[in-house]
């Protein structure tokens, strides 16, 4: 960069931007160290890619608005309340905003190309929205106020590979689930937050049992151990079954599980635990001897093998000595980690931990220490150089073949159990997809419900015009019946009251007695007239109440015919019962007993 690109003003204790007459040509513009409130002209620097505008006494950011075609932009160590102007600056990369009173991460929806984003030291309580940064790789976000990581599994872009939490106020580590979902992740930092403070438990293995791809955590390498607990917290412990408000029961098991313990027991451990994967290394090589010698080996080695080798172990076993560093972070670890080049953080970098489903082979117990030497490839032999009297024990041919079946045997079993689990899945799968997302299915399964809806509707509809229908022609049927009764029982009235007339009191009786005779014929002669008038509805009539003959009382004297009260119902009109009623009428007119 020539220095006509470049104006520096910084240290001159400014307190107004002044103007340059070649402002349309500078690129860099550092005015750091100054006392600036307010960045006025700086939108004459049209053709401005880097503002440094770094400890200054500035209080809005609102005027940096129109330099389009900013990539770098430096604020940090101000008063800033808020983030502001930010709109129209698509091309911005980077982005550092450290040391103020920012609250709220926002107003960055169209800043799409950030790479680096530095809010640490500020007032932050929440992780906002960042989603859509999708080319966002380093955040930090340590020394703020923030207390707890809820949708951070949504709201972080998933290329993430720098984040830093430290010096916060997180007092749950079953926040850290939340982050679970950012593959890419290389490096975070936890240390100084609530959760962790006065701590006896080694909280390492935990982070990388929920985050797998994590290499730094404060500061301090991931080390093979370490991976080995966190896939075995992952496979066979209960890494992921605690959840958010659980932090007691959390700290409770990792204290058992993963102790801080002191240097002695720590080698202990590692002789230990060095001492099987040697084992299983010679056994490994052994079988790879026997079986495929010219095969070479492609992609990339897995833990277990890495771990196994000697000078890694070595390193791993020098790091430990050192003591308890590797299990805490300090914040100068923080910094460091954070702020070294990429070839230096690197070389600490070790292998990911094994996959949940991944096995160990079986392990001879025949098989000497690593330190035994091992016997010259020019002996026919093939195994381990043993102590004397224990030749019988070596190794031989005939055991790897049987190990080398029974391994092929397992393996075939559990691989003839995941072939059906993995059926059954893709039957499922299969089924969901193609009911919920197939459109032909869909629209088909659609129309078919239609068609049976429509069916049940007209079906409904024929009943509902059959029940209507016989429950109309019962309704005629009992208006009809009262109808009748309601003339006959005019006619009887009149009729007792002429006869009343002539005779005496005592032929009162005999009156009534003949009355209920032909009571008892007039219901022979309605049922006789229902039957010719609506023959196809008999069985409907047979179930309607009968006619019930008028009771004769059994004093001497017959009470007034006119006082019993009769049914009230609203009779239909007369042209529809004239024949019932005049054919009834005959009937009673030429009985001889009236």
């Amino acid at each position: 960069m020539t220095d006509n690109s470049l104006l520096d003003l910084s240290g001159q204790e400014l307190r107004k931007l002044p103007k340059h007459e070649n402002s349309y040509i500078i690129k860099v513009l550092d005015v750091r160290k100054n006392c600036l409130q307010k960045l006025e002209n700086v939108e004459h620097f049209t053709e401005l890619n880097e503002l440094i505008a770094s400890h200054n006494q500035m209080m809005r950011m609102y005027t940096v608005a129109k330099l389009s075609k900013l990539v770098k932009l430096d604020l940090s160590n101000n008063h800033l309340m808020s983030i502001e102007g930010l709109r129209d600056l698509i091309n911005l990369s980077s982005l550092n905003l450290s040391n103020n009173k920012i609250k709220i991460i926002e107003h960055l929806s169209t800043n799409v190309n950030l790479v680096h984003i530095d809010l640490s030291f500020n007032s932050i309580s929440y992780i906002t929205n960042l989603s859509h940064l999708l080319k966002l790789e380093r955040l930090f976000l340590h020394s703020n106020n923030i207390c707890h990581l809820t949708n951070c599994q949504h709201f972080l872009p998933v290329n993430l590979l720098t984040l830093t939490l430290a010096n916060n106020n997180l007092n749950d580590l079953n926040e850290i689930s939340q982050l679970c979902r950012l593959g890419f992740l290389k490096e975070i930092t936890l240390t100084g937050n609530s959760c962790l403070e006065g701590y006896t438990f080694n909280y390492r293995p935990f982070i990388v049992n929920w985050c797998p791809s994590v290499k730094i955590v404060d500061g301090y390498a991931v080390d093979d151990i370490e991976n080995l607990k966190a896939e075995w917290l992952y496979s066979q412990g209960q890494g992921r079954k605690f959840h958010i408000g659980q932090h007691t029961a959390l700290v409770r098991y990792l204290t058992e599980t993963c102790p801080i313990t002191s240097h002695a027991l720590e080698t202990e451990q590692e002789r230990k635990l060095r001492l099987v994967l040697s084992k299983a290394q010679q056994y490994r090589e052994q079988l790879h001897r026997t079986s495929t010698p010219n095969i070479k080996e492609t992609g990339q080695e897995s833990l277990m093998t890495r771990s196994l080798d000697p000078s890694v172990l070595k390193s791993t076993t020098q790091r430990l000595s050192t003591g308890s560093e590797s299990c805490q972070g300090t914040p100068s670890s923080m910094s460091r980690s954070v702020h070294l080049p990429m070839t230096e953080v690197n070389c600490f970098v070790q292998s990911p931990p094994l996959p949940a489903a991944s096995t160990m082979l079986p392990i001879l117990d025949s098989l000497p220490s690593p330190l035994t030497p091992s016997i010259p490839k020019s002996r026919p032999i093939i195994g381990l150089q043993t102590p004397a009297g224990e030749e019988s024990r070596a190794p031989t041919m005939d055991k790897l073949q049987m190990i080398k079946n029974k391994a092929s045997q397992m393996n075939g079993i559990e691989n003839k159990d995941l072939h059906q689990s993995a059926i059954v899945i893709q039957k499922m799968w299969r089924g969901y997809h193609t009911r919920n997302l197939n459109k032909n299915v869909t629209t088909i399964y659609q129309h078919v419900q239609m068609l049976r809806f429509n069916q049940y509707i007209k079906q409904m509809s024929k009943d509902l015009v059959d029940t209507k229908s016989t429950l109309e022609k019962e309704h005629k049927l009992v208006v009809l019946q009262m109808q009748a009764i309601n003339e006959l029982w005019k006619k009887v009235n009149s009729m007792d009251n002429r006869l009343g007339s002539e005779n005496n009191g005592d032929s009162k009786c005999l009156t009534c007695s003949s009355l209920d005779t032909k009571v008892q014929q007039l219901q022979e002669s309605m049922d006789h007239v229902l039957r010719c008038v609506s023959p196809s509805s008999q069985s409907v009539a047979e179930t309607q109440t009968d006619i019930t003959a008028v009771q004769t009382p059994v004093e001497g004297s017959c009470p007034n015919v006119n006082a019993i009260t009769r049914p009230n119902f609203l009779p239909l009109s007369k042209s529809c019962t004239n024949q019932v009623v005049k054919t009834t009428t005959n009937a009673i007119a030429m009985s001889p007993d009236i």
